[in-house]
């Protein structure tokens, strides 16, 4: 698609389940907006996430491969299974990214 409107991949997301906010101007804060118009004039974005600093979550990094990492000081740290490497990844990096790792999941987040 040569030409893209110019909220698409918000528009994307949103369709796919993604929380959006809007730019509100004046106060130069981002607000949820649960219905959005998608205005030319308008910015919008997919809400930034949160992560909790030393918690451990599921990740899957763009080639496909699944690891567990760990989200400290803004970045995922990870092992990688194959070669041993440790990697660190900012979490716009990474297309997926699960739900927090509790005590009870680690057994079935590691199959």
């Amino acid at each position: 698609m040569a030409n893209k409107r110019k909220h698409y991949d918000v528009i994307v997301a949103w369709a796919n389940g993604a929380e959006v906010e809007a730019h509100a101007t004046g106060s130069g804060i981002w607000v949820n907006c649960p219905n959005p118009a998608f205005l030319e004039y308008m910015q919008y974005r997919i809400k930034q996430r949160t992560f909790t600093e030393r918690a451990w979550y599921p990740v899957t990094l763009k080639t496909g491969l699944k690891v567990v990492a760990q989200y400290t000081k803004g970045t995922f740290v990870m092992l990688l299974p194959d070669c041993g490497a440790v990697c660190w990844m900012d979490p716009s990096d990474i297309p997926t990214v699960g739900e927090e790792v509790t005590a009870a999941s680690w057994g079935e987040v590691c199959k």
